[in-house]
């Protein structure tokens, strides 16, 4: 019972920080990034919890990118 909602919490911190999280990952290292989230932002979650959440946002950033270009018609 705890795993899931402690998983819940960090998925709703994610959605909440995306941008601050990849806005540091560009500046910081996982450590600052890490303690800079969790001083500034509230972060409950782990170091390792923090490289998926960074590496899903990117994952999912990328796919809207590439959802909005426009297509070429092949004939």
């Amino acid at each position: 019972m705890f795993g899931r909602t402690e998983r819940g919490k960090i998925k709703q911190q994610v959605d909440e920080m995306a941008d601050a999280i990849q806005l540091a990952r560009v500046r910081l290292s996982w450590e600052e990034t890490q303690t800079a989230l969790q001083e500034f932002f509230g972060w409950t979650g782990t170091l390792q919890q923090l490289m998926g959440a960074y590496t899903r946002i990117r994952v999912e950033r990328q796919k809207t990118k590439l959802s909005e270009q426009p297509r070429e018609i092949e004939w």
